[in-house]
């Protein structure tokens, strides 16, 4: 609109009053076609309504169609079934909660529940974690903090919880028809109540439970009280779980040495059991006479005897003969505080054990068992785990005995596990470095990785540094700059540390990029590198951060699965259903 004022607008000018009514005058013409045109505004926007909701009701009408003849709909019930059975975990068995399959695949759609309840496949493995309803509320391990409540109220709420939870546990294996079962049972920790005499008046009532279906035990994990343990091994007869193929057995409670487990009474295992660990070791005459007789198919033996605060002993000699008489063995876990006399390395008779199947080895101990060592011939050892521990008080030198059998396989290693501790020494880890150049893996772990199961479920975050990978040593894995020197390591694809890491990002940075494209010259990429930083580890900020973010967007680009976090308390509270699953995941080693 033009008028005499147009100049003046937008600008600090102040009508008169002679100008005033003239522009009032100017404005009611712009005023009437502003009220006809927001009328015409109300009557278009009134048919767009009504056109957006005809569209909408056809949208929903055609989706609704679609959906008949959709390929999820028409898929046969097998294919269904196959794709169902493909989303189960495979690192673990599955869980109870509604969010993890199988369950979560039932919630999805009706005629998804009815398929996912009617194959029983999906409902073959289960992951139990219970506490005792009976334990007194005053001696349960663990009231976790995020919850905001005192002991009487968690004491409550867990046997609110026990009663419905046996039930699904009921439901969840009666779905599973004749399916081999694999079973990973945690038992929280706790003091049960006794009697005067001594009983136990805490019956476990999951192997009431369980021991229906022992017919169909195929893998089973136990993480219970040692008095309930017997329970579990009265089942293990040919006649009461005849396809039992793999067994872990851990008693959480292992202060007095009345609960160690008894083996004299048990039942034979079945001949074709290929794995087995018992934590702690049972009567090891038993478990030679077993391995004699029954285990020539067995490929997973865990020896376990280091039990803080009890003298537990392990006869190399008999460790010896239960493992000539297990040729089959592919990983042997030989875990152990002391051995059972000074001179018991002068037992060690007879000719060298070849194992000639055996790929992974774990070992952490204390006690010079070179001896022992040398009687293994290992040629096919690939997976090396080893605790670099020393003992200050045996005054002890972790080289004099470790080093030798190093030297010996270390060529062959290409998968190394080290735990990292205040005893552990930079030396040590740059001596195996140096005798096993052709390590694609590295694993940095906590000491307590090695005797597990017990232990992971009460970890806490400390700020413990992690010395072993620091700058120094990140520093010998990356090519040099300027001469051409090839690092320790030139075939390393992946490097994990899970114990918090005094390295610095830059440094890290350096060590990937130079990593990067060096394969003309004998240096492969990492692939995958997954570190958690110690809190005292300074954050980038500002300017610093965007550039680190640039610099880690190029590498992921280029194919390097980069997973850097700093240290944080994490904790699964004990009434969850995933409590002990990480138990059980270590148990695969």
């Amino acid at each position: 609109m033009f008028s005499e004022f147009t100049s003046r607008l937008h600008t600090n000018y102040v009508p008169s009053d002679r100008e005033i009514p003239q522009i009032k005058k100017l404005l009611i013409k712009p005023q009437m076609e502003i009220l006809a045109l927001e009328k015409e505004i109300q009557r278009v926007q009134g048919l767009l309504n009504d056109l957006l909701l005809k569209h909408d009701a056809l949208q929903g009408t055609l989706k609704a169609h679609e959906a008949l003849i959709s390929i999820p709909r028409r898929l046969p019930l097998d294919i269904l079934q196959e794709i169902f059975l493909h989303c189960l975990p495979t690192d673990r068995n599955a869980v109870m909660d509604c969010k993890d399959a199988p369950l979560l695949l039932g919630r999805v759609r009706s005629n998804w529940r009815t398929t996912v309840y009617a194959t029983p496949q999906l409902w073959s493995s289960i992951h139990i974690c219970m506490f005792n309803d009976s334990i007194d509320v005053i001696d349960i391990i663990d009231v976790p903090l995020d919850l905001g409540i005192d002991y009487g109220t968690y004491g409550t709420l867990a046997k609110r919880i026990a009663l419905p939870r046996y039930q699904a546990v009921r439901d969840w294996l009666n779905r599973t028809g004749s399916c081999p079962l694999s079973i990973s049972f945690y038992g929280v920790p706790g003091r049960p109540r006794r009697d005067d005499i001594g009983h136990n008046m805490s019956p476990d009532h999951i192997m009431k439970i369980l021991s229906p279906f022992s017919r169909q035990w195929r893998d089973m994990h136990f993480s219970m009280p040692a008095e309930n343990c017997r329970e579990a091994l009265e089942c293990l007869s040919i006649d009461d779980a005849p396809i039992l193929r793999s067994l872990s057995m851990t008693a959480t409670n292992y202060t007095t040495s009345w609960m160690l487990l008894d083996m004299s009474n048990v039942p034979i295992i079945a001949p074709d059991i290929q794995s087995l660990s018992f934590f702690p070791i049972p009567n090891m005459a038993m478990f030679k006479y077993l391995a004699e007789t029954r285990w020539s198919q067995l490929t997973r033996l865990s020896l376990n005897c280091d039990i803080p605060e009890m003298s537990t002993f392990l006869k190399l000699s008999t460790t010896l003969s239960v493992l000539r008489h297990c040729p089959q063995i592919t990983h042997f876990w030989f875990v152990l505080r002391q051995v059972s006399g000074l001179n018991e390395h002068r037992t060690l008779e007879g000719p060298s054990v070849t194992l000639t199947h055996l790929r992974s080895m774990i070992i952490s101990t204390v006690a010079n068992v070179q001896k022992f060592l040398d009687c293994l011939i290992l040629p096919s050892l690939s997976s090396l785990a080893i605790n670099l521990i020393r003992a200050p008080r045996l005054n002890n030198d972790l080289s004099s005995f470790i080093n030798p059998f190093i030297s010996r396989i270390g060529e062959q290693i290409t998968s190394l596990t080290i735990s990292c501790s205040t005893e552990s020494s930079q030396e040590d880890l740059h001596r195996c470095m140096s005798h096993m150049p052709l390590v694609k893996r590295v694993h940095i772990v906590r000491h307590d990785w090695f005797t597990v199961p017990v232990y992971q479920f009460f970890g806490r975050h400390t700020e413990d540094a992690n010395y072993l990978l620091c700058d120094e040593t990140l520093e010998m894995l990356t090519p040099s700059k300027v001469a051409p020197i090839t690092p320790i390591w030139p075939d390393l694809e992946t490097l994990e540390c899970d114990v918090d890491a005094m390295v610095t990002m830059e440094r890290i940075l350096d060590f990937l990029e130079a990593r990067n494209g060096k394969a003309d010259e004998g240096i492969a990429q990492i692939k995958r590198v997954k570190l958690n930083l110690n809190i005292l580890v300074t954050q980038m900020e500002g300017d610093d951060a965007r550039v680190c973010e640039s610099r880690l967007s190029k590498l992921r680009k280029d194919g390097v699965e980069v997973d850097i976090s700093w240290a944080k308390f994490h904790k699964i509270h004990s009434l969850s259903t995933w409590c002990g699953i990480e138990t059980t995941i270590h148990q695969e080693w």
